[in-house]
């Protein structure tokens, strides 16, 4: 996570014409910010990682084992709490700055108590299965509270507890995508996975941008954990279909750089923009709230 690049993306939609986009940036804008800063802190002591090899590399991208599950990470409890009693701060100031939570709501925000979330076991956990250990997070709080505060945990506690896993293995995962990446041959002899080979997750978007040597090339981008890999550009993200005929690119007229990327056959639409130049530098995050706006319109029903 690039605190530049956020800043820099941040500034360059603040004046955007969609008022969803704004609201959408006003409310995640501090909090990557805040990711960063935490990710940039992080000492060794805190992330303990081992390099994957050549050999976990190559079965990883080929659908094998995630990076993740091999037990490569370890993450510091007190580092975790610490990042997630930060961002729950940053959040709840945010939301208050913003007008979008009551008096009643932030008391019960600021009781949550985040210690049943960072044991040594949720950390082994979290550090190997990225997705279940949300999904659990989710039995664990209800069972503790009940369904009713549900709502809390699908509008605040999971927004936490991704955003601090992010910041955690931020470093990890760009470390193993250039790794990826220089491992990866002008021709693939294999159908590149659909979900991360670090962490297991599904992508929320996909980057196409010009290379020095091999033109324009795609890559998807997780934002579980951070990684990016390379991807087949006439192939649909969700589900791997690759009929030229059931893909299309749609966008608004005005704004040709943030597209999706519509599949007939499954019906997913993957969030991708085009770049103009190398993406180094570009904060895929904030690409991805822009790109979302996109995405809510075109799912929407046609009266």
């Amino acid at each position: 996570m690039n605190r530049n690049a956020i800043e820099r993306a941040l500034e360059k939609y603040a004046g955007h014409k969609d008022p969803t986009v704004r609201a959408d940036l006003a409310l995640w804008g501090p909090l990557l910010l805040e990711a960063a800063d935490i990710s940039q802190a992080l000492r060794p002591s805190d992330i303990r990682a081992n390099e994957p090899t050549n050999k976990e590399l190559d079965q990883a991208v080929r659908g094998g084992p995630t990076l993740l599950s091999l037990g490569l990470v370890k993450i510091e409890e007190a580092a975790y709490a610490d990042a997630l009693k930060r961002l729950a701060a940053k959040l709840l100031e945010t939301l208050k700055r913003e007008g979008r939570i009551g008096k009643d709501a932030a008391a019960e925000v600021e009781s949550i108590d985040w210690a049943p979330f960072a044991t040594r076991a949720a950390l082994l956990d979290a550090a190997s299965d990225l997705p279940g250990y949300l999904e659990r997070s989710e039995a664990l709080w209800l069972e503790l509270h009940g369904e009713k505060s549900e709502g809390l945990f699908e509008n605040f506690i999971v927004i936490v507890l991704g955003l601090a896993l992010r910041a955690s293995l931020d470093r990890f995962a760009s470390q193993c995508s250039r790794l990826i990446e220089m491992r990866d041959k002008p021709v693939v002899d294999y159908e590149r996975r659909l979900t991360c080979p670090v962490c297991g997750s599904h992508p929320i978007m996909a980057v196409v941008a010009p290379t020095p040597q091999s033109g324009n090339a795609k890559k998807l981008f997780c934002g579980a954990c951070g990684a990016s890999w390379k991807f087949e550009r006439i192939r649909c993200a969700a589900c791997g279909d690759e009929a030229v005929s059931d893909l299309r690119y749609v966008h608004d007229e005005a704004d040709e750089a943030h597209r999706l990327h519509v599949c007939a056959d499954c019906g997913a639409a993957t969030p991708t923009v085009f770049l103009k130049g190398e993406e180094i530098g570009v904060s895929p995050d904030v690409e991805y709230l822009v790109t979302e706006a996109l995405a809510d319109a075109f799912a929407a029903p046609v009266n």
